[in-house]
């Protein structure tokens, strides 16, 4: 049985837009740096070298009162929402050469409430949402190069320039400083548009690593706020300039920021935590083809209209009942059951406005058939797990088990529905500096 997601069966190329999408290569030197042949199409100053091209990406920013607030898109480094901590950027100084990190992915169960999306100026969504923290991390390897000119390279092949150039810019600006860097992401372990946040993560582990380059001087609680509030996700494969604006309750960064595996998030802030020392057992169809970027993040603004327009207002108050007389104290003290209780509810019995029957059978049809299959396996006088779900818009379910026989039990069953089953452990912890090297 494996324990992590990297024989998940995904195409070596994939064609999005008109694009070729190549999966990512580890190209590395002797020293296990990146290869600086291998970059990204620039979209300010770009000229050949030899067979590739070398991104000049000066810290540039686009002035938000100039910006159409109804655009669905935005430029790499905008910001929507300023940092409002302090920060001495007259101290702040490389630290480091080299800087390999890991950023955990994760899985999204259920928003709290759905029926308080919204979009604003400053893009706070208070909605809040429940995630799970799994050890399939995203792994970034960070160079600093000797020029101060603002030079960014990426290796050709990086799934999510744009991402990668908004986090480098806006830190760049928070901290006053025009480092030139060579960065190489490794997301190949992650399959898109399943539910994992990769969009998220990235931005998440760009971030942080350069965080991590300067000593950290922004805390992870303030960085958390700042990045869900200026957060966008890829719109078009091989793009290093536009951002696809979305909404963003902070799950996908929180299970990098904050230690323990299972999180409850509410206007950014952690509301409440607990560690689960156990393994997600983790199904997605064989027969479940991802769509394009675009068309998902066209189906996520529907998902959005759909939650903004939930008209159940006795559901909303059985929700923050429950949370607040019953889910969270429990959580207080490690017991999951009363979380768990509400997220099977929203999903699995139809109560929530992204049930699997409203909308995930929209996007997958057979999700409705698998979930009545699997259901009893948390829907039972004796359980055979903690929690039991899917994940963010995706058919991908999820059991969560502390018990190896239990565990046997939940992967035979998602089997037999014809799904890829995957055991994967529960990260209780922040992202994991893997090396730093000084050499400066």
């Amino acid at each position: 049985m494996e324990h992590i997601l990297d024989s998940y069966k995904k195409p070596v190329q994939e064609q999005e837009n008109g694009v070729d999408f190549i999966s990512v290569i580890w190209k590395k030197h002797k020293n296990g740096l990146i290869n600086h042949k291998y970059v990204n199409p620039s979209l300010i100053n770009s000229y050949s070298i030899g067979s590739s091209r070398k991104l000049i990406l000066k810290p540039y920013f686009i002035n938000v009162q100039n910006i159409n607030s109804n655009s669905k898109l935005f430029k790499a480094g905008t910001i929507y929402s300023d940092y409002n901590g302090k920060i001495d950027t007259k101290k702040i100084k490389p630290l480091y050469k080299n800087i390999c990190l890991n950023f955990p992915t994760r899985l999204a169960p259920m928003s709290i409430d759905d029926t308080i999306f919204s979009t604003n100026s400053k893009r706070i969504y208070s909605a809040g949402g429940i995630v799970v923290s799994i050890d399939n991390p995203i792994k970034i390897i960070l160079e600093l190069l000797n020029d101060k000119n603002g030079i960014l390279h990426l290796d050709k092949n990086t799934r999510n320039p744009a991402i990668i150039n908004h986090g480098y810019r806006i830190m760049c600006k928070l901290l006053n400083v025009s480092p030139s860097l060579s960065i190489y992401i490794d997301d190949s372990k992650v399959p898109r548009h399943s539910g994992f946040a990769s969009n998220g993560a990235s931005l998440g582990a760009v971030c942080s690593s350069i965080n991590e380059l300067f000593g950290t001087p922004i805390r992870n609680k303030d960085l958390l706020r700042f990045l869900a509030t200026n957060y966008g996700e890829q719109y078009n494969v091989g793009d290093s300039e536009f951002l696809y604006k979305n909404i963003c309750v902070g799950g996908c960064l929180a299970t990098g920021l904050y230690k323990d595996g299972i999180q409850v998030l509410t206007g950014h802030t952690l509301a409440g935590s607990t560690k689960y020392y156990g393994t997600a057992i983790i199904a997605i169809p064989f027969d479940y083809k991802p769509i394009s970027s675009n068309a998902f993040l066209n189906l996520e603004q529907i998902a959005v209209k759909n939650l903004i327009d939930f008209p159940n207002e006795d559901y909303k108050r059985y929700i923050t009942s429950n949370f607040k007389h019953i889910a969270l104290p429990k959580l207080a003290s490690s017991d999951i059951s009363g979380i768990s209780n509400i997220i099977f509810g929203d999903r699995f019995n139809d109560e929530g406005g992204l049930s699997i029957k409203k909308f995930i059978s929209k996007i997958f049809p057979r999700s409705t058939q698998i979930a009545e299959k699997v259901r009893s396996l948390y829907d039972n006088d004796k359980p055979h797990c903690d929690m039991l779900g899917t994940s963010s818009l995706s058919p991908t379910f999820f059991a969560l088990t502390s018990n190896k026989v239990d565990e046997n039990i939940c992967i035979k069953r998602f089997k037999e529905q014809n799904m890829a089953v995957y055991v994967c452990p529960i990260c209780n912890d922040t992202y994991s500096v893997e090396f730093n090297k000084k050499n400066l």
